[in-house]
């Protein structure tokens, strides 16, 4: 599990979806904020748009939870659902040294015979435990799961095997 206690690049996106759990601006270039359950991966990435599909995008989303359930996430999308693999990838400390959010990887699923067919579509969600309280904000009427920020990118098995070929050679 990583454990990196300080990545500013991390540190950054926390901080995005900190602002706007506590209704503050968020200043993201290119940030989405969109309802990802309606969207396939593919649709971030139209043909002849300016987003490289392998450095990803960026996504501000609400996150549902199935029947009510604290620990159950609505992970159906459009055409398809995202699987997690694997626990928490990641930890995401505070400038204070406490855990603050964590990461998870979800890989995208479409529908074929008895189970889905994996793609080469893969996310990042990043999700609060905890953020900086100000005077305004009220735990009463916000949960800190209730928007999360994720990375959506492709990446080709075919181009994760030639890179470990190439290695290999040299």
């Amino acid at each position: 599990m990583e454990t990196d206690p300080y990545n500013p690049f991390d540190q950054n996106l926390i901080k995005q979806l900190n602002n706007k759990i506590i209704d503050e601006p968020v200043e993201f270039p290119d940030l989405i904020t969109t309802e990802i359950n309606d969207h396939h991966p593919a649709d971030f990435f139209p043909e002849g748009g300016d987003r490289d599909r392998e450095k990803g995008c960026y996504v501000l989303t609400p996150r549902h939870l199935l029947y009510g359930l604290t620990w159950l996430p609505e992970r159906r999308a459009k055409n398809g659902y995202w699987k997690p693999y694997g626990y928490i990838d990641g930890r995401i400390f505070g400038a204070c040294g406490k855990l603050v959010a964590i990461k998870q990887s979800f890989t995208f699923h479409e529908p074929g015979e008895n189970i889905g067919r994996k793609t080469d579509w893969n996310m990042t969600e990043y999700r609060l435990l905890k953020h900086s309280c100000t005077s305004v904000c009220d735990h009463t009427k916000k949960r800190l799961d209730s928007w999360v920020l994720c990375k959506i990118y492709w990446e080709s098995e075919i181009m994760v095997n030639e890179d470990f070929s190439d290695e290999e050679e040299e």
